[in-house]
């Protein structure tokens, strides 16, 4: 894990960050060998970066939060990065987006297991089992260990966010309960 405290990435509802900024520091920091030049050799075997897998916001970054969403259009330019210029090359890191639900369903707690287990297990998730298409992971209640850990993320992490009214909104909070993963389908860059 690193932290980044950087001016490009302020914390703000009102910026966007530069996709191609957010994709320039996940290569320094995964696949340092994509500032080498793009010459691939015929037969070359493709460079692994330090990771397989990105888990991130989706595309409405789950409160339409300017930052979150950034984040996606990041990842999504940093996987393109990997495979540009090499056809036929599939990507090394695979994306999963954690799926922005209704309002109603978001904060409906623990309640929306039914719901969300039902969409997953009736969906094509588990065709691939090396790269399956979604993801579901439960937290448990009050007093699991990742229930805790995700509640001291929330109000730790984020203490100057931390008004009275917060407390309520992460603790009806279908993420604190539960997470469900999409594996996103990321193309070339054209």
């Amino acid at each position: 894990m690193f932290v980044v405290e950087d001016p490009d990435f302020p914390d703000s509802m009102t910026t966007t960050w530069d996709a191609n900024k957010i994709s320039d520091l996940l290569c320094s920091a995964f696949a340092p060998y994509l500032a080498a030049p793009k010459n691939v050799l015929p037969g070359a075997k493709p460079l692994t970066p330090s990771i397989d897998v990105i888990i991130t916001f989706d595309a409405n970054g789950v409160s339409q939060h300017p930052n979150h969403i950034s984040l996606y259009h990041g990842a999504k330019a940093f996987v393109a990065a990997l495979i540009e210029g090499k056809p036929g090359w599939e990507p090394p890191v695979d994306l999963y987006t954690l799926k922005t639900v209704s309002v109603v369903r978001k904060y409906m707690g623990i309640f929306d297991v039914v719901a969300t287990l039902a969409n997953w297990a009736t969906g094509t998730g588990m065709k691939n089992k090396k790269h399956p298409n979604g993801l579901v992971f439960l937290n448990g209640v009050v007093g699991n260990a990742t229930f805790t850990t995700a509640w001291k993320a929330m109000t730790t992490a984020h203490k100057s966010q931390m008004k009275w009214f917060r407390y309520g909104w992460i603790t009806l909070s279908r993420y604190m309960y539960m997470n469900d993963l999409k594996l996103e389908r990321v193309k070339r860059r054209p």
